[in-house]
């Protein structure tokens, strides 16, 4: 069972809602692996091992170096059927929902976005209405398709410190 998350990262660096989306991940069991996208993916990358993440898909075609969110959609949706995952996760920041929603249309999958929690069976704790709500819900479809609550989960480094490895991935782009 491998579980795939969508890692945005600047400077070399992955960011701070990434880091929460991996911890969240380490919940669902299996191998965690990440996919970055965009210049200064590998660098990124490199910092990964920390969180649990055995091999990293990295991609730093041109037309990437901009946000495009159907594209980072269809990179997803690539890289998940490749390795065969059991669910796929990103952070919960604006583009990385955006990215996952479209995920959900082309896989036809229901996708939860703000979760503070989330199991094996796809059970998933998430923050509704505004954080007034904290509503229980049970995802169908494989792979699970969502998103980490910025701030609510804590990011945590495992015992693990090595270096993912590093795979370079060309998307099918038109």
């Amino acid at each position: 069972m491998t579980v795939l998350v969508l890692v945005e990262h600047q400077d070399g660096h992955p960011d701070e809602l990434s880091l929460q989306a991996l911890a969240l991940a380490r919940g669902l069991g299996g191998g965690l692996e990440a996919l970055l996208i965009g210049p200064g993916a590998t660098e990124a990358a490199n910092e990964l091992g920390a969180h649990g993440v055995t091999t990293a898909h990295v991609t730093a075609d041109d037309r990437l170096a901009a946000y495009a969110p159907a594209a980072w959609a269809r990179c997803v949706t690539e890289v998940a059927d490749r390795t065969s995952s059991s669910a796929i996760v990103a952070a919960g920041s604006n583009s990385c929902n955006e990215v996952m929603a479209r995920v959900a249309a082309r896989l036809d999958l229901p996708f939860a976005a703000n979760c503070t929690k989330a199991a094996e069976d796809g059970t998933v704790t998430r923050i509704r209405w505004g954080g007034s709500l904290l509503e229980e819900a049970r995802l169908k479809g494989s792979p699970l398709l969502l998103s980490c609550a910025p701030h609510a989960v804590q990011p945590a480094t495992t015992n693990g410190a090595a270096t993912p490895a590093v795979q370079p991935f060309e998307p099918e782009l038109t």
